[in-house]
């Protein structure tokens, strides 16, 4: 509701379909979705028919984000929560991200970069790209998914807005210092999971 413009509403990344479940909750009349894993596809089409009396259009397209075009600058709103490389594992299937690219370099070249170039693109002007996404544990450091990302939507003229926290479940006896994303509320130690707002003007 607060960044979604009129129109639609484009997720890169439906997974089991929560953000498509939320699209259905809002206001919005228009959700464009990729989803390349055959174990999560069926599903979506199942919520979509579930909810087809709300009288909204849905289009889930089985196939990988980095190879989906839409309309040129069609779009109202980027968000999605992409797979971490290699770290969620939807299917089996070899249209999976992290099948055609198994090395963290190629994976960013040519999965992540044309994602967001395609999203960047297809953004309307004065509109939202949210983008879901955290490093990831790499032997002693982290692979740099969010500032990879960052860099990448600022190449294709996104300005970074701020950082949204969606909060996990609370850390118990987990040291701060352990977690990369982490704050305290009410005392309580928890996990987030940042979620990048960009702008395009």
């Amino acid at each position: 509701e607060k960044f979604g413009g009129d129109g639609v509403i484009r997720d890169m990344s439906c997974g089991w379909g929560g953000r498509l479940i939320g699209f259905l909750a809002s206001t919005r009349k228009h959700y464009i979705g990729t989803e390349p894993s055959s174990k999560t596809y069926d599903g979506l089409l199942k919520i979509k028919e579930d909810f087809g009396y709300l009288g909204k259009k849905v289009e889930i397209h089985k196939l990988g984000s980095e190879v989906f075009h839409p309309d040129k600058e069609s779009l109202d709103l980027c968000f999605t929560s992409p797979p971490y490389f290699n770290r969620e594992q939807y299917s089996a299937d070899e249209s999976q991200s992290f099948k055609k690219f198994p090395e963290y370099e190629d994976w960013r070249d040519n999965f992540l970069r044309p994602t967001l170039k395609t999203a960047s693109e297809y953004l309307k002007h004065d509109r939202y790209l949210l983008w879901n996404i955290a490093d990831i544990g790499d032997g002693d450091g982290f692979m740099p998914l969010e500032q990879d990302s960052k860099d990448i939507l600022a190449e294709y003229g996104l300005a970074y807005v701020e950082t949204l926290k969606m909060l996990m479940t609370t850390m118990r006896g987990v040291k701060a210092e352990q977690v990369k994303n982490c704050c305290k509320i009410e005392g309580e130690l928890q996990k987030y999971e940042p979620i990048f707002v960009f702008y395009k003007e």
